[in-house]
């Protein structure tokens, strides 16, 4: 397909375009690739920024920039990483001391419980019960 006509505007398809052409080097495809080169496009910008990016482009400035603020960026998070890691360690410990409290007294309570309703009133019951439990209450520690 040669074109098409569209308003009055001839458009070529992409795939008739000679894109080596365009791009500043003959038939790319028959080119050895240690022989291809990107075409020129003219210097740097004028004023401050061109020579800041003048001083980025030469002798590849810009990756070891690059580099380095990754490099500082990846520690940045690495230490805010760790202390997020730190405070959510303090609260797991914290809600397993609370969690083991709150089981120990439950175990405590059912205990006191079971022993107060299997035995008889008779005199000495409550000291009989509190021994029992001395012995048998589950602690910290």
């Amino acid at each position: 397909m040669s074109g098409n006509n569209y308003n009055g505007v001839t458009r070529q398809p992409l795939e008739d375009i000679d894109w080596g052409s365009i791009l500043g080097y003959s038939n790319p495809v028959s080119m050895p690739m240690n022989q291809m080169t990107m075409p020129d496009f003219g210097g740097g910008q004028p004023g401050f920024f061109g020579k800041a990016t003048d001083w980025l482009g030469k002798d590849g400035n810009l990756s070891s920039v690059a580099a380095a603020g990754g490099a500082l960026m990846s520690g940045y998070l690495g230490m805010k990483n760790y202390g997020l890691a730190k405070d959510n360690l303090n609260f797991q410990k914290q809600a397993y001391s609370t969690n083991l409290g709150n089981s120990i007294k439950s175990y405590n309570t059912g205990l006191e419980d079971r022993i107060n309703g299997r035995t008889a009133d008779y005199a000495g019951k409550a000291a009989d019960v509190q021994s029992y439990l001395d012995r048998n209450k589950m602690t910290r520690g």
